[in-house]
Formats: structure tokens, C-alpha cells, sequence
């Protein structure tokens, strides 16, 4: 079922609502200001919890940084020098992240005021980017869906533009499994499974591919996030901890990529998804309030599903390009247990 009530009003004077997704199992609060995921309660040892964090107002989404829980768009994560070329035409993006391109420039997806419609137990949201916006070529129409599947929150995205542009679009949602307010995630256990993952230059751009195995970054047999996070490894000092694309094997199939697990609560994370990247960040620049607490450094981790960062300049990269009526089309999946450890690791498909 879903319920839906007034959440706020903008500073331009707009109406935004919170749409609560619920059946036996969980239940999630997402607003359509940025397709925000606010709240997420889902069982563990001693009862529910909210494991993503968030804000208690309208105004501290407008006026913080962070993009707690929103939808990212239209292209996630950076880009060097704010600078792209398609079909030989170089674009100067808004240079929002001192000299590079972030989230989507000045005024992303993050945002913006979605439009929405109720279809039986999905919520939709929609929006329009017009041609040019934040410099990116092509009017584009954006859909986000949100649905409940058993113990599952299930992200669908679909994208299409009148021209040929980048579209990489990602939720932003920090996770703490230990509840909302209970302190770092550091003593989390994070199995990734991936063999490789971008290294990056002193301006968080990548720069090449690199093996996990012997470094700091192999979480392929699971182990606690804060094990190595402070390791005198160049990758760890460059980034300030995690905060690094690994590279997937989804093979376009919806496949599992990642289990994370909090011996406090036993809630265990399953993340599933058909692209070909996750940007792990252990929210090592985490400093403001939320709803129920301060939020400090590493209080929570994202798992951030998309193409590689900077892609849209790296050719030897999954293409993050369509062409006019080219439909984008995603999903991740976030599946809740409460568990004595990680599952097997079956990485099997569960959508085609």
C-alpha cells in the first residue's frame, strides 16, 4: 500500500510529498523532491530500524549538501574539468566540484520537483530535462520507480533523450544497518564482489584499472569495512577511506554484487543490479545533523550502482552515451534479512 502526505514547501513556494511504500515486511519514505529515499524501517534483532539516513525537513534538504538519499542525474559522479565531446561538439559542463562536473552540475536531479503517479503498489516519478539544462545536449524524460518486493526495495530507472547524450543515473542513499543515529558503520562487514576497481588521481578522477587482490580494496570474501580504512595505501590517503568505483560483472543481468552485514542489529544487505559499476563511499566527509542525530564521519556507506566515473571521456569504458530515442534502463535491488552472517554467495541472476 502506499499513503502519501504533505511534506514541505520549497523556498520557490512548491508543494513536495512524502509517499510511504509499506507491506508486512519493510517500508520506505521517499519524497518527490529528488526522488528522495527519507526513511527505510526494515526488522532486525530488537525490532525495526530506519537504516538510511536523512533529514526531518524540506528546508535542510534544500539547504545541505550531501544528496542524502537522492536521485542522481543526469550523470552521476564526476567529470574532469567539467568537459565532455559528443559526435565531435565539446560541451563546458558546470564546474560544481572545484574544477569538475559532480552529480549533474550546479542544480541536478537531486533537486528538482518530480512529478508522480500511483500505480497499484509502485510509485512512479518523472521528470523532464529540457535541452541544455546544466549544458547537457538533448531533452531528456526521466522515470523512477519505487516498489516493495517481499523484503526488497526495488529501484527501476528508464531514460530517454531527442539527442545523443550521457545518462548514468544512481540513487544516493546512505546506509547505516545499525539504525539511523547509532554511529559508524566502520564495524559493518562488506563482501563486494569484484575483481578490479578505478584507481584514481588526486582529483578523484579515474586513471586506471586496477586489481583488488593484495590491496586494501579486496572485500571479495567479506570482511569489516573499518579493517583497512586507514591503511598507508596511496589509494586510501587519496580518497580519505573508500570512495572508489568497482568494476561489476553484471553482464546486464539483475545479479547480487554486494552483501553487507551488521553484527548489532543482524540485518543483512543484499544489493543486486544489471549495471556495470558501484561507487563504494564510506562517508568519510559526513558532518552534518539528520533526523536523529549528527550524522559524523562514517556514519553511513553508500553503494552507489552506475557507469564508471568519468566515462563519458574514457572510450575503454562501459558507454554511458544513447542516441536520440536510445531507452536508458536500470535496476537495483536492496533486499533486508535479518541474519547470523553473510548468505551463500550463489550470484545468481534474479531478474532478466
Amino acid at each position: 500500500m502506499i499513503e502519501t502526505r504533505k511534506f514541505g514547501v520549497t523556498k520557490n513556494g512548491a508543494e513536495v510529498l512524502c509517499f510511504t511504500l509499506k507491506n508486512e515486511k519493510i517500508a520506505v519514505e521517499i519524497l518527490n523532491y529528488g526522488g528522495v529515499i527519507r526513511a527505510l524501517y526494515t526488522p532486525g534483532k530488537q525490532g525495526l530500524c530506519d537504516v538510511v539516513l536523512g533529514y526531518d525537513t524540506l528546508a535542510e534538504y534544500e539547504e545541505n549538501d550531501g544528496y542524502l538519499g537522492a536521485v542522481i542525474g543526469r550523470v552521476a559522479n564526476r567529470i574532469r574539468d567539467g568537459k565532455m565531446t559528443v559526435d565531435g561538439k565539446e560541451y563546458q559542463l558546470a564546474q560544481n566540484d572545484r574544477t569538475r562536473t559532480l552529480h549533474g552540475g550546479k542544480e541536478g536531479f537531486d533537486r528538482k520537483i518530480w512529478s508522480y503517479a500511483l500505480e497499484d503498489d509502485t510509485l512512479i516519478l518523472r521528470y523532464f530535462s529540457p535541452h541544455m539544462e546544466e549544458n547537457f545536449p538533448g531533452n531528456l524524460m526521466a522515470e523512477a520507480r519505487y516498489s516493495l518486493n517481499d523484503n526488497a526495495l526495488v529501484l527501476e530507472y528508464t531514460a530517454c533523450a531527442d539527442a545523443k547524450t550521457p545518462i548514468n543515473l544512481t540513487n544516493h542513499s546512505y546506509f547505516n544497518l545499525g539504525g539511523e543515529g547509532s554511529g559508524t558503520v566502520l564495524n559493518h562487514r562488506l563482501r563486494l564482489l569484484s575483481d578490479r576497481y578505478t584507481a584514481i588521481d588526486g582529483d578523484m578522477l579515474p586513471v586506471s584499472l586496477e586489481p583488488v587482490e593484495g590491496t586494501p580494496f579486496d572485500f571479495r570474501q567479506g570482511k569489516r569495512i573499518g579493517e583497512d580504512i586507514d591503511a598507508d595505501f596511496p589509494q586510501l590517503r587519496l580518497g580519505h577511506g573508500y570512495d572508489h568505483n568497482y568494476c561489476l560483472d553484471s553482464q546486464d543481468k539483475v545479479s547480487l554484487f554486494a552483501s553487507v552485514y551488521c553484527p548489532e542489529t543482524g540485518i543483512l544487505l543484499d544489493a543486486y543490479t544489471d549495471l556495470p559499476g558501484v561507487q563504494f563511499y564510506s562517508g568519510n566527509f559526513l558532518d552534518q545533523n539528520g533526523k536523529r542525530s549528527h550524522y559524523g564521519k562514517r556514519s553511513g556507506f553508500c553503494l552507489e550502482t552506475q557507469f564508471y566515473p568519468d566515462s563519458v571521456n574514457h572510450p575503454e569504458f562501459p558507454s554511458p552515451f544513447f542516441n536520440d530515442g536510445e531507452v536508458y534502463e536500470s535496476t537495483t535491488i536492496y533486499r533486508f534479512s535479518v541474519s547470523s552472517g553473510f548468505a551463500e554467495d550463489s550470484r545468481k541472476e534474479i531478474k532478466d
